[in-house]
């Protein structure tokens, strides 16, 4: 399991313990709600590395979705999502997410 997997398992886990229904499917970052959405980010921000390791890992797990899919056009995240492409409402929730995050942990520090 990788670490960004690891995170959302562990997540999702404490959502659990308090009482949220979570289910295995969850682990898609577009099912995980807003309360879940926060604690991976603040667990990425917790993690003993500095921010540039945290944002150079942000931008990997970036690059892998556009791979996987099947966007070959290397571009900012905020752009594609609100420029104008046609986007699924699962890529735009994801994009959504990813810059939710990629903004928190650019704070941090």
């Amino acid at each position: 399991m990788n670490l960004h997997n690891e995170v959302i398992a562990e997540s999702l886990t404490n959502l659990k313990k308090e009482g949220f229904d979570v289910r295995e499917s969850d682990l898609d970052m577009v099912a995980i709600a807003d309360e879940a959405k926060k604690r991976v980010a603040q667990s990425l921000a917790n993690f003993d590395k500095s921010n540039q390791i945290k944002l150079d890992f942000l931008t990997d797990t970036y690059t892998q979705w556009l791979l996987q899919e099947n966007i070959y056009e290397r571009i900012c995240a905020s752009d594609l999502r609100y420029g104008s492409y046609d986007l699924s409402d699962e890529q735009n929730q994801w994009l959504e997410t990813f810059i939710e995050i990629w903004d928190i942990i650019a704070e941090v520090d």
